[in-house]
């Protein structure tokens, strides 16, 4: 089938200005643009100009590929379109993302790691234009699943094979994969609060990393049994093929980078005296309450072979599951990962969060609490 690119650039400072949109069709090697100010509003203007479009270029005869920096919300915008269907039994439109990224990258950052992707696969630097990239990647990846990975100004390409077992981290974080295997059952997640714990902080903490280092202090606090996953890991490396890397420094390209070391920071001494009681505290709460003064193992790997994931696991043995969350927002995807990673056992999460103040003369933001959540999660089917 026949293929479009579709990308529509939005200016940075103001979101409902004029888009630029792009037409790109590789069969003809020719590109058309027009404008259009109100491409992401609800208003019938939207609809017609989309209705106009898919008419003039047949694009519902064609595969389109989206470079949109709203991806999903113009691909929302065609699917609402007349003649338009995107569903799993008839996907005319498909965003035919088969790249993956493994660190969270800017928007600008996606752009060129998306170069350095085409450049690997071409072994040339790439001067195509936004649209013209993501057809070569496209019609380059040749359907392959592949992995991007960066390292400074370095971007490496990998080809995941049949057997390669994908970090379920990795997969929540590039939503696209899912449409490659089955997705994780979406629960209905009910939450109890079962403790809460408050910390107060001296004035001159800093606020920025002060929730980090306390998820340090409680790590070095449990001191759980770490489990040694070099082995896994290292087997699990062997089922992706390395296919190159490009440096969007020099324009060249490259050998990979070295890993960096996993290894984190030490925390201060100080930092360690001032807040440890408090700590012990919430670490005593976590090993009677919740673990009943069992063993308790820190990175445990479970493995979901029909879906080809595999998870690390904060805190479990073989009755409890326990993970540190980020935030105190609970979203669809982590309870999904939790439902799966706590396999049958009592699930448990916790976390942090920071009580903000600005002082009045300095504008100096500063952290005065930290409260820590703990919190039992029971999933009933959706």
């Amino acid at each position: 089938m026949e293929c479009a690119v579709i990308a529509v650039d939005i200016p940075e400072e103001r979101a409902d200005t004029a888009a630029e949109v792009t037409v790109y069709f590789h069969d003809e090697g020719i590109e058309e643009h027009c404008r259009v100010s109100d491409l992401f509003s609800e208003g019938e203007k939207a609809r017609a100009f989309l209705d106009k479009l898919i008419q003039k270029y047949a694009l519902a005869e064609r595969t389109l590929l989206f470079a949109s920096v709203k991806e999903m919300d113009l691909f929302t915008l065609f699917e609402k379109s007349a003649g338009i269907c995107v569903s799993a039994s008839d996907q005319k439109i498909s965003a035919a993302s088969v790249l993956a990224f493994e660190q969270k990258l800017r928007k600008e950052e996606k752009t060129e790691a998306l170069k350095a992707a085409v450049s690997v696969l071409m072994q040339a630097d790439c001067h195509f234009s936004k649209a013209e990239t993501v057809w070569n990647f496209f019609k380059m990846a040749e359907g392959r699943k592949l992995l991007l990975r960066k390292n400074s100004t370095v971007f490496s390409l990998y080809a995941l094979k049949e057997n390669y077992l994908v970090p379920v981290s990795l997969k929540q974080m590039n939503p696209q994969w899912m449409d490659w295997d089955e997705k994780l059952p979406q629960p209905v997640t009910e939450q109890e609060e079962l403790k809460k714990f408050t910390i107060d902080l001296d004035i001159n903490e800093d606020s920025e990393h002060i929730l980090a280092d306390m998820r340090k202090l409680f790590y070095q606090e449990m001191a759980a049994a770490p489990c040694d996953a070099s082995a896994f890991l290292k087997k699990n490396e062997e089922n992706l093929q390395y296919l190159g890397s490009f440096d969007t420094k020099t324009r060249k390209l490259t050998d990979p980078c070295p890993a960096g070391s996993a290894e984190t920071e030490k925390l201060p001494q100080d930092f360690i005296q001032k807040y440890r009681i408090d700590m012990d505290e919430v670490v005593s709460y976590v090993k009677k309450e919740l673990f009943h003064n069992e063993r308790i193992l820190y990175h445990e790997i479970s493995v979901d072979e029909k879906k080809k994931l595999f998870f690390v696991n904060d805190y479990t043995n073989d009755k409890v599951y326990f993970r540190l969350r980020k935030g105190s927002v609970s979203y669809a995807e982590e309870d999904a990962e939790d439902l799966a990673a706590s396999a049958g056992r009592a699930c448990y999460i916790m976390h942090f969060t920071a009580h903000l103040k600005r002082e009045k003369q300095s504008g100096r933001v500063y952290a005065d609490t930290i409260h820590v959540v703990i919190l039992k999660e029971v999933f009933h089917q959706s």
